[in-house]
């Protein structure tokens, strides 16, 4: 036989739990409003440790990229990987597209480009006007070194970068 206190007390604790889920709906689209770019973080790990998991993984990531040999596609793929797991953790992080950018630009510019435009998308760098023309010096530079790029369309594909620079 349940006493009436214990009803009482169950029934503060349905209510403190539908407050709860309503509490947090709300915070999570107030969040939404103040950082966009939240909703591309990754769910790992929980409790807001992204920025700061992002940073731990960042220093590992230059230390791993201090190591390894950039002409093989397969360490270049790899780094690739390794920036964007940084990214979804933290996709504002600036230093990340840039030194990443330049150190894949050499063997893999595609990759490179791709991790630009990322973080151009990013509500913390879409005015960022470096990104934009450091995927432009990456596209121009192909037209130098890779003797097998269609050399309009990479020219082509760099004035539109230098462009957009040149609006942010």
């Amino acid at each position: 036989i349940m006493k009436k206190s214990d009803i009482v007390k169950a029934l503060i604790l349905i209510l403190a739990v539908v407050l709860n889920v309503k509490t947090i709906k709300s915070m999570h689209t107030d969040q939404a409003k103040i950082s966009p770019d939240r909703a591309k973080i990754s769910g790992q790990p929980i409790a807001s440790f992204h920025k700061f998991w992002a940073d731990v993984k960042w220093m590992l990531f230059l230390q791993h990229m201090g190591s390894i040999d950039l002409t093989t596609e397969k360490n270049s793929k790899d780094l690739y990987e390794e920036a964007k797991g940084i990214l979804d953790l933290d996709p504002g992080f600036y230093k990340v597209y840039e030194l990443s950018a330049l150190m894949l630009s050499a063997k893999t510019p595609d990759l490179a480009i791709d991790l630009l435009k990322k973080g151009q998308e990013t509500h913390q760098n879409k005015n960022d006007w470096r990104l934009f023309s450091m995927a432009g010096n990456i596209r121009h530079q192909e037209t130098f070194f890779n003797k097998k790029v269609d050399k309009k369309e990479k020219l082509r594909e760099a004035i539109g970068f230098y462009r957009l620079a040149l609006k942010k």
